[in-house]
């Protein structure tokens, strides 16, 4: 299932799969491809298709191969589609931002040890350093993400790296070993 899926959507996709509809005629009533109906209505196969990728490293650079090329031919509507998103659901995107700045602000515990906080104001210095000499632009990452699937990490010292824009995208919000395997 697609993370941008509405909640809403999933339970149609389920409700009418009960009905015994074929996938294809889900698809049609709710706009999404029959794909996307197949892996909402069995979990497992998503899991089983992502094994099967990892065990056949040609299949999946040719699948990432085919998902560049989509994006690279739908960057505009997808620009477009995002922003007019943005500007439906600015409520959403202020909830998620205050969700964030108090989920980080919780983790902090460098008032517990001496220095913490100037070493993160000093890896925030490096990664700007960084942008200023490449020209690429770095971002501070979360080695464990302060929300993550599997557990939290805190916003401390040594669980920040400094990456480089398109690293830091691609890790999403994923920890280190499972971010190799999927």
């Amino acid at each position: 299932m697609s993370k941008k899926t509405p909640k809403k959507i999933v339970r149609t996709i389920k409700a009418l799969r009960k009905k015994q509809l074929s996938y294809r005629k889900i698809a049609e009533r709710t706009g999404v491809s029959i794909r996307t109906a197949f892996t909402i209505c069995n979990p497992e196969a998503r899991e089983k298709e992502r094994l099967r990728l990892l065990n056949n490293p040609e299949l999946y650079q040719k699948r990432l191969a085919k998902s560049r090329e989509w994006y690279y031919r739908n960057k505009e509507r997808k620009k477009q589609t995002q922003l007019a998103w943005v500007k439906e659901n600015q409520y959403k995107r202020t909830a998620n931002e205050a969700k964030r700045r108090i989920l980080k602000k919780r983790s902090q515990i460098f008032n517990l040890v001496a220095g913490e906080k100037s070493k993160i104001e000093q890896i925030y210095k490096r990664a700007q350093e960084l942008t200023r000499q490449t020209g690429i632009q770095h971002h501070v990452d979360h080695i464990y993400p302060l929300q993550g699937k599997y557990g939290s990490g805190l916003h401390v010292s040594q669980n920040l790296q400094i990456l480089t824009a398109k690293e830091n995208l691609r890790k999403g919000n994923r920890v280190p070993v499972l971010m190799v395997q999927s």
